[in-house]
């Protein structure tokens, strides 16, 4: 959906696609920040559209620009958001909030209803990571299994480590695959969600 390629050459230390397989779409980023935050819009089951590089938006700041924002996201009750991702030291000399000042003046709510900046203090690793495991999980996702591991954990009613779990019901990775795909369901809730969710993390039913 991006309405500019990715550039062939770039200082960027990393650059290429992913697949929203639920939403039928291939997602472009330029960095590693941009991949990770792709795939926290995709484990986020209230977003109903997400656009990668949308047409960029005309904006006065001294001179006439143009800036292209890296996602925009439409939600379940139809809020869009437009995201600009960007490592924290670069938002002063990019005179970033300058811009998405001007820009909100201008294209708000005709671009998007409000203007997130996300840097790496939103957009952790950990979290980064967690989200990849969850769309890795719902590519997997089997109904009938996800449906026994909730049952068990309503049996259980009480936090459980997902360890345990694993070793109750036999099959370690049919389990974890089911918890993100119910986590993803907002069905359960994982425990300190800012860190790995391998790190010896407690599940329990919301």
């Amino acid at each position: 959906m991006a309405s500019r390629k990715i550039a062939e050459s770039s200082h960027a230390s990393v650059r290429g696609q992913t697949v929203d397989s639920a939403r039928n779409i291939v997602l472009r980023f330029e960095s590693i920040l941009e991949y990770f935050f792709a795939h926290i819009l995709m484990s986020r089951k209230e977003v109903v559209r997400i656009e990668d590089q949308p047409p960029p938006v005309k904006f006065n700041l001294g001179k006439n620009r143009k800036h292209y924002f890296d996602f925009r996201a439409t939600f379940s009750d139809g809020w869009r958001t437009g995201f600009n991702v960007k490592p924290s030291d670069l938002l002063e000399r990019d005179q970033t909030f300058e811009k998405m000042d001007a820009i909100n003046a201008v294209h708000t709510p005709s671009f998007s209803d409000d203007i997130l900046v996300v840097t790496e203090v939103e957009v952790t690793r950990a979290k980064g990571l967690n989200a990849v495991d969850v769309n890795q999980a719902r590519r997997n996702r089997n109904q009938s299994e996800c449906d026994q591991v909730l049952d068990r954990l309503l049996v259980i009613g009480e936090p459980i480590k997902i360890w345990r779990l694993q070793d109750m019901i036999g099959d370690p990775g049919m389990v974890w695959d089911a918890i993100l795909c119910l986590l993803y369901d907002k069905k359960v809730h994982i425990q300190t969600p800012g860190l790995r969710f391998s790190d010896d993390r407690l599940v329990r039913v919301r």
